[in-house]
């Protein structure tokens, strides 16, 4: 099996959806290769899950893996990051 590499930002679309009274904003990753058609939410409250950018290589990963990848920031603390 060939191994296909992670995905980069040139894959990603950013999205701005409600949660309850307010604006989330997420990171939607695309996947790489055939899809699955298994999506993924990635989501965080407060804690680390964003020290070193986990959540956007996780991401990536994943879609490399033909999964779709939401990854938002459950509270809205701003700790998504896009780069």
């Amino acid at each position: 099996m060939t191994e296909i590499p992670p995905a980069t930002a040139d894959h990603e679309q950013p999205l701005f959806f409600a949660g309850g009274d307010n604006e989330l904003f997420g990171i939607v990753t695309e996947p790489q290769g055939d899809s699955n058609d298994i999506g993924v939410v990635l989501m965080t409250a407060r804690g680390t899950f964003h020290r070193n950018r986990l959540s956007v290589r996780m991401a990536r990963r994943l879609s490399a893996r033909g999964f779709r990848v939401i990854r938002f920031d459950f509270e809205g603390v701003g700790a998504v990051s896009y780069t």
